[in-house]
């Protein structure tokens, strides 16, 4: 079974109505896969393999996790001598080990086509990652992913699988509003497995959220919804979420 973690974590919905069902492998494509939910898919797979590819470049890491062993987000770098793999700051200087900074990739055969077409030899998946010693990269999230929040960064993504890895949530990520004051606020749109404990399930997870984050991006509430809007590919609508829910608390506030 091959899938992204939201794909897959569609599948597993429909396995865990069936707890008799243990199939062979799966390949979990894309980084920043919690723990938790390795964890889950080793209850239906023997073997759960995470990797990063992309379609222009193709298989760039990898990493089996084995059932009962902790998953710290690690991959390794598959030895390939034509792949040149990097982490550099915004001016294109090469971060040193443990730093965050912005994913580019350059293979042989691309930088021959890339010449070509006169375009640069190097390619920017737009992900964020940390390099480590041993050949071994996580990926942190994606470029375009990170909120500031009067002042202070935070990478969506972390919450957003905060968010996920609570048993009583089906769905659900963090966007950035305006506020009514003009400040930017963190808040949390979900949808949870049971309709029952809606007010006390969204307390307990204002809760969690607040522990990862510093004082000035304390989430500031959670929005319950019956489905939650994505992309076709199943990526987040933040922005579009942010300002339909603006002009609907404006609006309100109108005819108060």
């Amino acid at each position: 079974v091959l899938g992204s973690p939201f794909h897959l974590s569609e599948l597993l919905k429909q396995f865990e109505s069936y707890q008799s069902i243990k199939t062979k492998n799966v390949i979990l494509m894309g980084g920043g896969v919690t723990n938790e939910f390795v964890g889950r898919l080793h209850k239906f797979f023997e073997s759960v393999t995470v990797t990063y590819a992309s379609t222009e470049i193709g298989v760039v890491g990898t990493r089996e996790i084995k059932n009962g062993s902790t998953f710290d987000n690690k991959i390794n770098l598959v030895p390939n001598k034509n792949l040149i793999f990097e982490v550099v700051d915004q001016n294109e200087k090469y971060c040193p080990l443990g730093k965050v900074g912005i994913v580019r990739i350059k293979s042989h055969e691309n930088s021959v086509i890339y010449a070509k077409e006169k375009k640069s030899e190097w390619f920017y998946p737009g992900d964020l990652a940390v390099r480590y010693k041993d050949n071994k990269f996580k990926i942190v999230g994606r470029a375009n992913d990170s909120l500031n929040i009067n002042g202070t960064t935070i990478n969506a993504i972390d919450i957003d699988n905060i968010i996920q890895s609570n048993d009583f949530v089906e769905d659900g990520y963090c966007f950035m509003m305006e506020g009514v004051d003009g400040i930017s606020e963190l808040h949390l749109i979900v949808k949870f497995t049971s309709d029952e404990n809606q007010e006390l399930d969204s307390e307990k997870l204002l809760e969690k959220v607040s522990k990862f984050v510093p004082e000035t991006a304390i989430p500031k509430s959670v929005f319950v919804v019956n489905s939650i809007p994505r992309t076709n590919t199943g990526k987040p609508t933040r922005h579009k979420i942010s300002k339909l829910l603006e002009r609907k608390i404006k609006k309100e506030n109108h005819n108060a």
